[in-house]
């Protein structure tokens, strides 16, 4: 059996309970015990300088409408709470800090998408000085949004997603997710996702 060495694997595991809250409006469990859960699981991956297990997703709160500033307050506030998570199981801050990943929607503005993506960075490192976590570099990943998409003609979300991309990627994000152009309609076709794809 062979095993990739932890310093070559990467990753993003995604526990992020409070995004699970906002968006289904329950848990399986209390959101202090799914908080602790999440703390151990970064725990347990912290040899993994490549691998992050927390996630600060502010998508669910730009689909639901929430502003650019609201929902970069969405992913601070988050990861102060994985923040205080983790000093309630006795876990460094900086080890906590280095295990959470963001990410935020990239839409058709895309000054706006470059500014919030570079002010994503910079709050995340004033975070990381607040608790002399040194000066990690957060993971930022953008996604297309689907609330800028058009349902009756979906081929203009082609230049929706091309400017929200060319956004995403100014704006600093380490990866981008292209949605199909007809994500508004259902699952997409082969062509669709073979635009996503190429739009990259």
């Amino acid at each position: 059996e062979q095993q990739v060495a932890k310093p070559l694997r990467r990753g993003h595991l995604g526990a992020d309970p409070i995004r699970a809250l906002a968006v289904y409006g329950a848990l399986a469990e209390p959101l202090q015990q799914a908080q602790r859960h999440a703390i151990r699981l970064a725990t347990a991956v912290s040899d993994c300088p490549g691998v992050t297990a927390l996630g600060c997703d502010g998508t669910a709160y730009h689909s639901a409408g929430a502003s650019d500033a609201e929902e970069l307050a969405a992913i601070i506030a988050s990861a102060v709470e994985f923040l205080r998570a983790g000093e309630a199981e006795g876990v460094a801050p900086a080890t906590v800090f280095k295990s959470i990943a963001v990410t935020l929607h990239a839409d058709a503005d895309v000054f706006f998408t470059i500014a919030k993506l570079r002010a994503a960075r910079r709050l995340m490192a004033r975070v990381a000085e607040a608790i002399s976590a040194g000066t990690p570099s957060t993971h930022i990943t953008a996604v297309t949004a689907w609330r800028m998409m058009a349902r009756r003609d979906p081929w203009s979300n082609m230049l929706r997603t091309t400017i929200a991309t060319a956004g995403a990627a100014l704006g600093g994000a380490d990866a981008i997710v292209v949605l199909p152009f007809t994500y508004a309609l259902g699952r997409p076709d082969a062509f669709a996702r073979r635009m996503a794809r190429n739009t990259q």
